[in-house]
C-alpha cells in the first residue's frame, strides 16, 4: 500500500499496482502523481511508469508505511484489486474547484453586495440631506419675502407725520447754533467743552433734523480761500463751503448705506451766510428708503452739516419744513 500527501495536506492511499500513475485528489481536484514503493532494503524509489506526467504535473509528497500498517484499509483511488489500469488524468489547464475557492468567490460577492447596497444608502441620505436644505432655504426665502410685504405695507399704510405750524428758536449749550425750529420737537444737546465738537439734534417721530460741527472743517475753509484780489468773482465750485461740500459727500457715500445725491449742490442762505444744499436718498431696512436734505455750513470756529431726513410718505410734505429750519440757522 502507498500512501502520498497532497500540496492540499489531503493523505492519500492506493495500491502499489498505481506506482508511477497519474490520479485526482479527492480533496482538491489537482492531479497528483503516485511514487513508486520503497524497495526493501532501499532508500531509491522504483522508476516512475512509463508516460508519467513530468513538468507542470506536482508531484506529492510521499511516504511509504509498512504493509502491515496500512493492511484492511481501503484504496482512495480504486478498488484495491491491483488490476493496474490507469486512474483517471484530469486536463493540465483545469483549475482547482476546491472548498475554498467557492468560499472565496462567496465572499466576494457577498462583499460586492455589501458595499453596492452602502452606495445605495449613501445615496438616498445625500438626497434626504438635499431635499431638508432646499425646504429650509425655500421656507427662509418665503419668510424674507413675507417680512418685506408686511414691512412695505406697514411704510405704505404709516400715517403722514403732522406738518408743523408753529416754530421756536433752539440753540446749543454754548450757543454756538441757533435755530428755529418746530414748536415741540424732541430737543438733544450737547457736546461745546472737553474737546467735544457741539452738537443739536430736533426730532418728531421719523422725522430728524441733526446739526454737526467740527472745528477741522473750518480751518479747512480758511486753507482753501483763494488768494488774490483782483476783483473778479470766485466761481462757485471754489468756494471753500463748495469744496468741504464736495469732500463730505464721500464720506456720507461711505458711511451710509445707499446713499446717493439727487442732482448738483445748489446754493443756500441761512443766518451765517451761504451754504450748499443737495437731496439724497438711503436705505432704512431692506425695502425701505430714507429722502432728506443734507448742508454744509462753515462758520468762523466750526464747520457744520446739517442732516435733514424723513420717509417717502412724508418727504413731498416736509422739505418746504427743513429748508425753513437751515435758512434760519446761524452758527459760528
Amino acid at each position: 500500500m502507498i500512501e502520498v500527501e497532497c500540496e492540499c495536506g489531503r493523505v492519500i492511499k492506493t495500491n502499489d499496482a498505481n506506482a508511477g500513475k497519474k490520479a485526482r485528489c479527492p480533496e482538491c481536484g489537482e492531479i497528483v502523481e503516485i511514487p513508486a514503493p520503497r524497495k526493501a532494503g532501499g532508500n531509491s524509489p522504483a522508476p516512475a511508469a512509463k508516460g508519467a506526467a513530468t513538468g507542470s504535473v506536482k508531484t506529492a509528497k510521499k511516504r511509504t508505511p509498512s504493509e502491515d500498517e496500512y493492511q484492511g484499509d481501503d484504496d482512495d483511488f480504486g478498488d484495491g484489486d491491483g488490476d493496474g489500469e490507469e486512474l483517471p488524468e484530469l486536463p493540465r489547464s483545469k483549475k482547482s474547484t476546491g472548498k475554498g475557492s467557492k468560499s472565496k468567490k462567496g465572499d466576494g460577492e457577498a462583499s460586492s453586495k455589501k458595499k453596492k447596497k452602502q452606495e445605495a444608502d449613501d445615496a438616498e441620505l445625500n438626497k434626504k440631506l438635499l431635499i431638508g436644505t432646499g425646504v429650509v432655504f425655500g421656507l427662509a426665502f418665503l419668510g424674507l419675502i413675507g417680512w418685506g410685504i408686511a414691512s412695505m405695507g406697514s411704510v405704505a399704510s404709516a400715517p403722514k407725520m403732522e406738518v408743523p405750524k408753529e416754530y421756536v428758536s433752539y440753540s446749543s449749550p454754548n450757543g454756538e447754533l441757533i435755530c428755529e425750529g418746530p414748536k415741540g420737537w424732541e430737543l438733544k444737546t450737547g457736546g461745546g467743552s472737553g474737546g467735544t465738537p457741539p452738537f443739536l439734534s430736533l426730532e418728531q417721530g421719523s422725522v430728524k433734523i441733526q446739526f454737526r460741527a467740527s472745528p477741522s472743517g473750518s480751518m479747512m475753509s480758511t486753507i482753501m480761500q483763494p488768494n488774490g484780489d483782483d476783483g473778479k468773482p470766485i466761481p462757485d465750485d471754489e468756494k471753500p463751503v463748495s469744496k468741504i461740500h464736495e469732500m463730505q459727500k464721500e464720506r456720507y457715500a461711505q458711511d451710509v448705506s445707499g446713499y446717493e445725491e439727487q442732482g448738483a449742490p445748489t446754493m443756500i442762505k441761512t443766518g451765517g451766510g451761504e451754504g450748499r444744499l443737495s437731496a439724497f436718498t438711503a436705505s432704512e431696512g431692506l425695502l425701505s428708503k430714507t429722502f432728506g436734505y443734507r448742508c454744509t455750513l462753515v462758520g468762523n470756529n466750526n464747520q457744520w452739516t446739517v442732516l435733514c431726513k424723513c420717509s417717502a410718505n412724508d418727504w413731498k410734505d416736509y422739505q418746504a419744513v427743513f429748508r425753513k429750519v437751515i435758512e434760519s440757522t446761524r452758527g459760528t
